[in-house]
């Protein structure tokens, strides 16, 4: 009987560990819970509402929300602007954004540094 356990607990333990090590999801248009996830690795998901550059095109944006001064953005960086290419054709798509959450000002963002941080899903 001792020995038939020994399979189930390791079941269970690759089980629990495999769980503890998912990265959580976030609908961008939850605040509290982006808010409280800052400085985590997750994977936040919405519709991209528009998109944008600062005014000496450092850095470029993808808007999940209308809420410029507290809504989720993902900060494009010059290091992934040749491989992301156009942002237009993320507006109006739901995206998946994968990274470290960070608080800026007001709002949450994702540094996104490689293309493959950015995933168009299909649409509902």
């Amino acid at each position: 009987m001792r020995r038939s356990l020994i399979p189930v607990v390791l079941a269970f333990a690759v089980c629990q560990s495999a769980l503890a090590g998912k990265i959580p999801t976030i609908d961008a248009r939850k605040k509290d819970k982006l808010f409280a996830s800052v400085g985590k690795e997750v994977v936040v998901r919405g519709n991209v509402i528009s998109v944008g550059k600062s005014d000496a095109d450092k850095i470029r944006f993808l808007d999940f929300t209308t809420d410029r001064e507290r809504g989720f953005v993902a900060a494009i960086f010059p290091a992934a602007y040749k491989a992301i290419g156009d942002l237009e054709k993320y507006k109006g798509q739901r995206v998946e954004v994968r990274g470290v959450l960070e608080a800026y000002k007001a709002k949450t963002q994702i540094k996104v540094t490689r293309a493959s941080q950015l995933t168009i899903l299909p649409q509902k």
